[in-house]
């Protein structure tokens, strides 16, 4: 690992975070109460969990207020990583974001800052300069203590080398990872891997849809199928692709999965998130829940449930589902369109 936030040395292998998106409540997940909010974190923290990943675009800032509540007092147990997007970053400014996250965490400090996602590829000089104030803002912060390491999120080999270029000491890369979403394979990860950076795994149950709660795709609400794997037309006009989706490969995927699950006597998420686990590229993998009981789930997926010969089954079984999507990352927009490049 980079120098950097010593922190995160204190996370073993195949460690398990907390993803605070349906904290506070909004419209994508639905209504949680704080109280709930609050045995959810502790029951991560009596667990072992010490990661807990949050954003500022989390139900409009609601998620990073009502992670800091639940935490409270016992704030040095956990490592709180969480993101500027890049519209914020460049108006008002990094600076005042950071200032505004640190106010609804209610602390002082964040362990892990990141760009939620790439700022554009120009080579406009006007841009250039924009994208080196930009990091040289995070430096600033860090070197006030504001923050203690630096991250990125959905960024792709392109982007990488544009923030390598700056010598910003990025520990971090945040990516989608999932027996259904494998595309990060092709080169991003490979490339994490050289360059030393820590590879956090977001969305590794496919925002349920690895969980066996759907009977059907008809079933999934609109703004969980907007991705590329179903028809542009299940997103109910939010998708932002327009393809025709990998439903069939899907389907087949998923039936092959929950044998295997049941053969196993295993949940269908444990052994989902078990794969990812499993997987030594991967250095922490975040999980959002909205119930304690779904939580207790997780907690026991771990990656002895999936030993090298379950894992070759279950690459087998998603093989289509990979080949159809290809190697773009960016699972809600086409590939000529992709925000990770």
């Amino acid at each position: 690992m980079p120098s950097g936030y010593s922190g995160f040395a204190a996370l073993g292998p195949e460690a398990l975070g907390l993803g605070c998106w349906p904290l506070g409540g909004g419209a994508y997940w639905g209504t949680l109460e704080q109280v709930t909010a609050t045995r959810i974190v502790r029951r991560a923290l009596d667990g072992g969990i010490r990661y807990f990943d949050t954003a500022e675009s989390y139900n409009d800032g609601a998620s990073e207020q009502a992670l800091g509540q639940a935490l409270g007092s016992d704030r040095h147990r956990a490592i709180i990583g969480t993101k500027v997007s890049p519209e914020n970053a460049q108006n008002p400014g990094v600076r005042a974001a950071c200032e505004s996250s640190l106010r609804r965490l209610g602390t002082d400090y964040i362990d892990l800052y990141m760009l939620h996602w790439p700022l554009p590829l120009s080579p406009d000089p006007a841009s250039r300069h924009l994208v080196e104030d930009i990091w040289a803002t995070f430096l600033a912060l860090q070197d006030e203590g504001k923050i203690r390491a630096i991250g990125l999120s959905n960024h792709g080999p392109q982007q990488m080398r544009q923030v390598q270029a700056l010598s910003v000491p990025i520990i971090s890369q945040e990516l989608p990872y999932s027996l259904l979403s494998r595309a990060i394979e092709c080169e991003i990860l490979p490339i994490c891997q050289q360059q030393h950076y820590r590879v956090i795994a977001y969305s590794p149950l496919q925002q349920g849809l690895l969980t066996g709660k759907y009977a059907s795709f008809d079933a999934i609400p609109p703004q969980r199928a907007r991705s590329r794997h179903f028809h542009w037309s299940r997103g109910q006009g939010q998708s932002r692709h327009h393809g025709s989706g990998v439903e069939e490969a899907l389907e087949q995927a998923l039936e092959t999965l929950q044998t295997l699950a049941n053969d196993l006597r295993i949940s269908l998420s444990q052994l989902a998130l078990a794969w990812v686990r499993a997987n030594s590229a991967i250095d922490l993998t975040i999980v959002g829940v909205r119930t304690v009981e779904q939580l207790e789930d997780h907690l026991a997926a771990s990656a002895a449930l999936c030993p090298p010969s379950i894992q070759a089954q279950m690459n087998a079984a998603t093989q289509g589902v990979f080949d159809a999507l290809g190697c773009n990352p960016d699972y809600h927009e086409d590939a000529v369109r992709s925000r990770i490049r």
